[in-house]
Protein backbone atom coordinates (compact mmCIF):
# COMPACT_ATOMS: atom_id res chain seq x y z
CA UNK A 1 0.00 0.00 0.00
CA UNK A 2 1.34 3.45 -0.97
CA UNK A 3 0.38 6.78 0.55
CA UNK A 4 0.82 10.41 -0.56
CA UNK A 5 1.76 13.10 1.94
CA UNK A 6 -0.88 15.86 2.04
CA UNK A 7 1.81 18.40 2.89
CA UNK A 8 4.41 17.84 0.15
CA UNK A 9 2.77 15.20 -2.15
CA UNK A 10 5.62 12.73 -1.72
CA UNK A 11 4.78 9.06 -2.36
CA UNK A 12 5.54 6.81 0.59
CA UNK A 13 5.40 3.16 1.50
CA UNK A 14 3.52 2.33 4.66
CA UNK A 15 6.72 1.73 6.65
CA UNK A 16 8.11 5.12 5.53
CA UNK A 17 5.24 7.30 6.75
CA UNK A 18 6.45 7.71 10.34
CA UNK A 19 9.98 8.73 9.34
CA UNK A 20 8.62 11.17 6.76
CA UNK A 21 6.23 12.73 9.31
CA UNK A 22 9.18 13.54 11.57
CA UNK A 23 10.92 15.41 8.74
CA UNK A 24 7.95 17.06 6.99
CA UNK A 25 6.40 19.82 9.10
CA UNK A 26 3.29 20.02 6.83
CA UNK A 27 2.50 16.30 6.98
CA UNK A 28 -0.83 16.42 8.83
CA UNK A 29 -2.31 13.44 6.93
CA UNK A 30 -1.60 10.87 4.21
CA UNK A 31 -3.87 9.64 1.41
CA UNK A 32 -4.01 6.08 0.08
CA UNK A 33 -3.06 5.95 -3.59
CA UNK A 34 -5.51 3.15 -4.40
CA UNK A 35 -8.73 4.17 -2.63
CA UNK A 36 -8.11 7.94 -2.23
CA UNK A 37 -9.04 7.87 1.47
CA UNK A 38 -7.23 10.43 3.65
CA UNK A 39 -5.93 9.33 7.06
CA UNK A 40 -5.00 12.11 9.53
CA UNK A 41 -2.15 11.61 12.01
CA UNK A 42 -1.49 7.88 12.57
CA UNK A 43 -4.87 6.51 11.48
CA UNK A 44 -3.20 5.04 8.38
CA UNK A 45 -1.92 2.17 10.57
CA UNK A 46 -5.38 0.57 10.62
CA UNK A 47 -5.55 0.65 6.81
CA UNK A 48 -4.40 -2.93 6.14
CA UNK A 49 -6.42 -3.81 3.02
CA UNK A 50 -7.51 -1.79 0.00
CA UNK A 51 -9.18 -2.01 -3.41
CA UNK A 52 -7.12 -3.49 -6.22
CA UNK A 53 -5.85 -1.58 -9.24
CA UNK A 54 -8.31 -3.46 -11.46
CA UNK A 55 -11.23 -2.51 -9.21
CA UNK A 56 -10.18 1.13 -9.26
CA UNK A 57 -9.87 1.51 -13.04
CA UNK A 58 -12.64 -0.86 -14.18
CA UNK A 59 -15.27 0.72 -11.92
CA UNK A 60 -18.73 -0.79 -12.41
CA UNK A 61 -17.36 -3.34 -14.91
CA UNK A 62 -15.15 -4.90 -12.24
CA UNK A 63 -15.99 -8.47 -11.28
CA UNK A 64 -14.30 -9.55 -8.05
CA UNK A 65 -12.49 -12.91 -8.10
CA UNK A 66 -13.94 -15.80 -6.16
CA UNK A 67 -13.01 -15.52 -2.54
CA UNK A 68 -10.90 -18.27 -1.04
CA UNK A 69 -12.86 -20.45 1.33
CA UNK A 70 -9.75 -21.05 3.41
CA UNK A 71 -6.74 -18.81 4.05
CA UNK A 72 -3.20 -20.17 4.09
CA UNK A 73 -1.07 -19.89 7.26
CA UNK A 74 0.98 -16.94 5.95
CA UNK A 75 -2.18 -14.92 5.18
CA UNK A 76 -3.51 -15.60 8.67
CA UNK A 77 -0.18 -14.58 10.23
CA UNK A 78 -0.03 -11.33 8.24
CA UNK A 79 -3.57 -10.44 9.34
CA UNK A 80 -2.65 -11.28 12.95
CA UNK A 81 0.36 -8.95 12.87
CA UNK A 82 -1.57 -6.12 11.20
CA UNK A 83 -4.54 -6.61 13.53
CA UNK A 84 -2.30 -6.51 16.59
CA UNK A 85 -0.62 -3.32 15.33
CA UNK A 86 -3.97 -1.61 14.76
CA UNK A 87 -5.25 -2.72 18.18
CA UNK A 88 -2.23 -1.74 20.26
CA UNK A 89 -4.19 -1.02 23.44
CA UNK A 90 -5.18 -4.67 23.85
CA UNK A 91 -1.50 -5.65 24.13
CA UNK A 92 0.39 -5.65 27.46
CA UNK A 93 1.67 -2.19 28.37
CA UNK A 94 5.33 -3.18 28.02
CA UNK A 95 4.76 -4.54 24.51
CA UNK A 96 2.59 -1.75 23.08
CA UNK A 97 5.47 0.32 21.56
CA UNK A 98 6.86 -2.73 19.77
CA UNK A 99 3.50 -4.11 18.60
CA UNK A 100 2.66 -0.75 17.02
CA UNK A 101 5.86 -0.77 14.98
CA UNK A 102 5.23 -4.25 13.51
CA UNK A 103 2.88 -2.77 10.89
CA UNK A 104 5.84 -0.91 9.39
CA UNK A 105 7.34 -4.21 8.26
CA UNK A 106 5.72 -6.25 5.55
CA UNK A 107 7.84 -9.38 5.99
CA UNK A 108 7.45 -10.41 9.62
CA UNK A 109 8.41 -14.12 9.85
CA UNK A 110 5.95 -16.59 11.39
CA UNK A 111 8.66 -19.06 12.40
CA UNK A 112 9.68 -18.53 16.05
CA UNK A 113 13.44 -18.71 15.50
CA UNK A 114 13.34 -16.42 12.46
CA UNK A 115 10.97 -14.06 14.27
CA UNK A 116 13.38 -13.69 17.20
CA UNK A 117 16.28 -12.90 14.86
CA UNK A 118 14.11 -10.47 12.90
CA UNK A 119 12.98 -8.58 16.02
CA UNK A 120 16.51 -8.33 17.40
CA UNK A 121 18.04 -7.09 14.15
CA UNK A 122 15.26 -5.01 12.56
CA UNK A 123 13.56 -3.59 15.67
CA UNK A 124 16.70 -3.49 17.81
CA UNK A 125 15.08 -5.26 20.79
CA UNK A 126 17.82 -6.79 22.93
CA UNK A 127 15.81 -7.97 25.92
CA UNK A 128 15.25 -11.75 25.69
CA UNK A 129 12.19 -11.58 27.95
CA UNK A 130 10.57 -8.85 25.82
CA UNK A 131 11.19 -10.83 22.64
CA UNK A 132 9.68 -13.97 24.22
CA UNK A 133 6.62 -12.08 25.48
CA UNK A 134 6.10 -10.47 22.07
CA UNK A 135 6.22 -13.85 20.34
CA UNK A 136 3.87 -15.41 22.93
CA UNK A 137 1.37 -12.56 22.48
CA UNK A 138 1.31 -12.88 18.68
CA UNK A 139 1.17 -16.70 18.86
CA UNK A 140 -1.90 -16.52 21.08
CA UNK A 141 -3.66 -14.21 18.62
CA UNK A 142 -2.68 -16.53 15.75
CA UNK A 143 -4.23 -19.56 17.48
CA UNK A 144 -7.45 -17.62 17.97
CA UNK A 145 -7.49 -16.64 14.28
CA UNK A 146 -6.86 -20.24 13.17
CA UNK A 147 -9.67 -21.47 15.40
CA UNK A 148 -12.05 -19.06 13.67
CA UNK A 149 -10.97 -20.37 10.26
CA UNK A 150 -11.94 -23.97 11.07
CA UNK A 151 -15.46 -24.72 9.83
CA UNK A 152 -17.91 -26.14 12.31
CA UNK A 153 -18.23 -29.91 12.03
CA UNK A 154 -21.63 -30.91 10.68
CA UNK A 155 -23.77 -32.85 13.08
CA UNK A 156 -23.73 -36.54 12.32
CA UNK A 157 -27.20 -37.73 11.35
CA UNK A 158 -27.76 -41.48 11.44
CA UNK A 159 -29.35 -42.50 8.17
CA UNK A 160 -32.05 -45.11 8.64
CA UNK A 161 -32.35 -47.96 6.18
CA UNK A 162 -35.59 -48.74 4.37
CA UNK A 163 -36.01 -51.82 6.56
CA UNK A 164 -35.76 -49.77 9.75
CA UNK A 165 -38.26 -47.22 8.42
CA UNK A 166 -40.73 -49.97 7.55
CA UNK A 167 -40.28 -51.60 10.94
CA UNK A 168 -40.95 -48.32 12.77
CA UNK A 169 -43.99 -47.67 10.59
CA UNK A 170 -45.37 -51.13 11.32
CA UNK A 171 -44.79 -50.73 15.06
CA UNK A 172 -46.59 -47.40 15.00
CA UNK A 173 -49.58 -49.01 13.26
CA UNK A 174 -49.56 -51.84 15.82
CA UNK A 175 -49.71 -49.35 18.65
CA UNK A 176 -52.62 -47.52 17.05
CA UNK A 177 -54.67 -50.61 16.14
CA UNK A 178 -53.60 -52.85 19.06
CA UNK A 179 -53.29 -55.85 16.74
CA UNK A 180 -50.25 -58.08 16.67
CA UNK A 181 -50.66 -59.19 13.04
CA UNK A 182 -50.59 -55.69 11.58
CA UNK A 183 -46.91 -55.91 10.61
CA UNK A 184 -47.39 -58.23 7.70
CA UNK A 185 -50.31 -56.28 6.26
CA UNK A 186 -48.42 -53.01 6.71
CA UNK A 187 -45.37 -54.26 4.85
CA UNK A 188 -47.59 -55.53 2.03
CA UNK A 189 -49.25 -52.15 1.68
CA UNK A 190 -45.87 -50.48 1.47
CA UNK A 191 -44.82 -52.89 -1.22
CA UNK A 192 -48.00 -52.31 -3.23
CA UNK A 193 -47.68 -48.52 -2.94
CA UNK A 194 -44.04 -48.58 -4.06
CA UNK A 195 -44.92 -50.81 -7.05
CA UNK A 196 -47.76 -48.48 -8.06
CA UNK A 197 -45.36 -45.52 -8.01
CA UNK A 198 -42.92 -47.37 -10.24
CA UNK A 199 -45.68 -48.28 -12.72
CA UNK A 200 -46.96 -44.70 -12.83
CA UNK A 201 -43.49 -43.34 -13.46
CA UNK A 202 -42.97 -45.82 -16.29
CA UNK A 203 -46.24 -44.83 -17.96
CA UNK A 204 -45.35 -41.15 -17.80
CA UNK A 205 -41.97 -41.86 -19.35
CA UNK A 206 -43.54 -43.94 -22.14
CA UNK A 207 -46.10 -41.24 -22.93
CA UNK A 208 -43.49 -38.46 -23.08
CA UNK A 209 -43.42 -36.85 -26.57
CA UNK A 210 -40.42 -37.51 -28.83
CA UNK A 211 -38.82 -34.27 -29.99
CA UNK A 212 -38.02 -35.23 -33.61
CA UNK A 213 -37.79 -31.62 -34.84
CA UNK A 214 -35.09 -30.67 -32.32
CA UNK A 215 -32.98 -33.75 -33.13
CA UNK A 216 -33.30 -33.17 -36.91
CA UNK A 217 -32.34 -29.47 -36.73
CA UNK A 218 -29.44 -30.19 -34.38
CA UNK A 219 -28.01 -32.88 -36.67
CA UNK A 220 -28.21 -30.63 -39.76
CA UNK A 221 -26.74 -27.59 -38.01
CA UNK A 222 -23.76 -29.67 -36.90
CA UNK A 223 -22.72 -30.22 -40.53
CA UNK A 224 -20.38 -27.64 -42.15
CA UNK A 225 -22.82 -26.94 -45.01
CA UNK A 226 -25.90 -27.66 -42.86
CA UNK A 227 -27.07 -30.42 -45.20
CA UNK A 228 -27.16 -34.23 -45.13
CA UNK A 229 -28.37 -37.22 -47.14
CA UNK A 230 -31.64 -38.80 -45.98
CA UNK A 231 -30.15 -42.12 -44.78
CA UNK A 232 -27.32 -40.47 -42.88
CA UNK A 233 -29.69 -37.97 -41.30
CA UNK A 234 -32.05 -40.72 -40.17
CA UNK A 235 -29.18 -42.68 -38.62
CA UNK A 236 -27.92 -39.69 -36.62
CA UNK A 237 -31.39 -38.63 -35.47
CA UNK A 238 -32.28 -42.14 -34.24
CA UNK A 239 -28.94 -42.34 -32.39
CA UNK A 240 -29.58 -38.95 -30.78
CA UNK A 241 -33.09 -39.90 -29.62
CA UNK A 242 -31.75 -43.12 -28.07
CA UNK A 243 -34.05 -44.82 -25.56
CA UNK A 244 -37.08 -42.73 -26.48
CA UNK A 245 -37.40 -44.60 -29.83
CA UNK A 246 -35.90 -47.93 -28.77
CA UNK A 247 -39.32 -49.61 -28.58
CA UNK A 248 -40.18 -48.77 -32.24
CA UNK A 249 -39.63 -51.27 -35.06
CA UNK A 250 -37.65 -50.44 -38.20
CA UNK A 251 -40.82 -49.80 -40.19
CA UNK A 252 -42.28 -47.63 -37.45
CA UNK A 253 -39.02 -45.65 -37.25
CA UNK A 254 -38.95 -45.16 -41.02
CA UNK A 255 -42.58 -44.02 -41.16
CA UNK A 256 -42.27 -41.72 -38.15
CA UNK A 257 -39.02 -40.19 -39.43
CA UNK A 258 -40.48 -39.37 -42.87
CA UNK A 259 -43.64 -37.91 -41.36
CA UNK A 260 -41.80 -35.76 -38.82
CA UNK A 261 -39.24 -34.64 -41.38
CA UNK A 262 -41.97 -33.07 -43.51
CA UNK A 263 -43.37 -31.21 -40.50
CA UNK A 264 -40.16 -29.37 -39.61
CA UNK A 265 -40.54 -25.84 -41.07
CA UNK A 266 -36.84 -24.97 -40.84
CA UNK A 267 -35.61 -27.69 -43.28
CA UNK A 268 -36.15 -28.27 -46.99
CA UNK A 269 -35.43 -31.06 -49.46
CA UNK A 270 -33.20 -30.96 -52.53
CA UNK A 271 -33.53 -33.78 -55.07
CA UNK A 272 -35.57 -36.98 -54.86
CA UNK A 273 -35.23 -40.68 -54.17
CA UNK A 274 -32.18 -42.13 -52.42
CA UNK A 275 -30.03 -39.20 -53.54
CA UNK A 276 -32.21 -36.58 -51.84
CA UNK A 277 -30.48 -34.15 -49.48
CA UNK A 278 -32.06 -32.30 -46.59
CA UNK A 279 -30.84 -28.78 -45.75
CA UNK A 280 -31.32 -26.55 -42.73
CA UNK A 281 -32.76 -23.09 -43.50
CA UNK A 282 -35.23 -21.62 -46.00
CA UNK A 283 -35.24 -22.92 -49.58
CA UNK A 284 -33.54 -20.67 -52.13
CA UNK A 285 -35.95 -19.18 -54.67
Amino acid sequence: VFFVCEGCNESLKKNQVDKHAMKCANCWAVTCVDCNVTFPEDEYRAHTSCISEAQRYEGKLYRPPKEKTKKNPQEIWTEVVEGAASDVRSAPTALQPFVGKLADYGNVPRNERKFINFVKNSMNIRSESTVSELWAYLSERQQEAQAEQKPAEPSKVTKKSDGQKRKELDEQKDEESGKGNGKKAGSKRLKVVSEEKIVCTTKEEESAPINWAKAICKALKAEPNKSMATKKLKKQVVAALGESVASLSKEELKTAFKAELKRVPKVHKIGSGDGAVWCYGPASQ
